[in-house]
Parts: structure tokens; sequence; C-alpha cells
């Protein structure tokens, strides 16, 4: 088996960042949620460009 791409997570923090506060342009709450992930690489042979269709 050819691992072609390595995803982690930043810190191992796996859940994602949340937070939320009172909308001031919008009648309700706003929130704004973020993953702090890295992805790289590992092996060109094993990666396939796909033209669409």
């Amino acid at each position: 088996m050819l691992i072609v791409i390595k995803f982690t997570y930043l810190d191992g923090v796996e859940e994602p960042f949340m937070d939320q506060r009172e909308g001031w342009s919008v009648d309700g709450t706003e929130f704004k949620v973020r993953m702090d992930a890295g992805v790289k690489a590992l092996h060109w042979r094993g990666l396939y460009k796909n033209a669409g269709g």
C-alpha cells in the first residue's frame, strides 16, 4: 500500500474551534468555526490530476 498524502492535526487538537457572538450586522448569533490541520504530499507517484468531467 502506497501512502501518498499525510493529514494531521496541529497540536493534537482534533475538534473544531468554535466561537460565537451576538450579531451586530444580523439579527441573531454569529458563529465562527475553524480546524487547525496540515496536509503534506509524501510521494508523487500515487498522485493523479483529474481534468474533470
